[in-house]
């Protein structure tokens, strides 16, 4: 098996689209505790990661920083093979364990003026 298929296999991306306030308010508690206990057929925990901020670059370019630690001084396009590489490697690195990403966005999210937005030209 390749690398990057056993990066596929040992992940699981959990991303909600829900109304402003489901994620933090209501939904995501539940599942960061469903995902903490839940366990693979070793018994080994998974690697739980909420609200991935390298998942968020990868799709909405932001937060910059997360650019710039992947040595991008400007964004890329969505579809850019290096960036998608970069961000499944981070997210999804091949250390033997099985990992969780919960992450998702409330709609509606910001405006055109806001500093952080969802709503990205994309």
């Amino acid at each position: 098996m390749s690398e990057l298929q056993t990066q596929r296999t040992n992940c699981q991306i959990v991303y909600i689209l829900s109304v402003e306030g489901t994620m933090h308010h209501g939904i995501s508690p539940v599942l960061v505790e469903l995902t903490t206990q839940q366990r693979y057929p070793t018994g080994k925990p998974y690697d739980v990661q909420f609200e991935s901020r390298y998942l968020r670059y990868g799709l909405f370019g932001w937060p910059e920083w997360v650019g710039r630690k992947f040595g991008y001084n400007e964004d890329l396009e969505i579809d850019d093979p290096m960036l998608v590489q970069r961000v499944i490697s981070t997210i999804r690195p091949n250390d033997g364990k099985r990992h969780v990403i919960l992450d998702g966005a409330s709609f509606p999210s910001g405006d055109d003026t806001s500093k952080i937005q969802l709503k990205v030209k994309r």
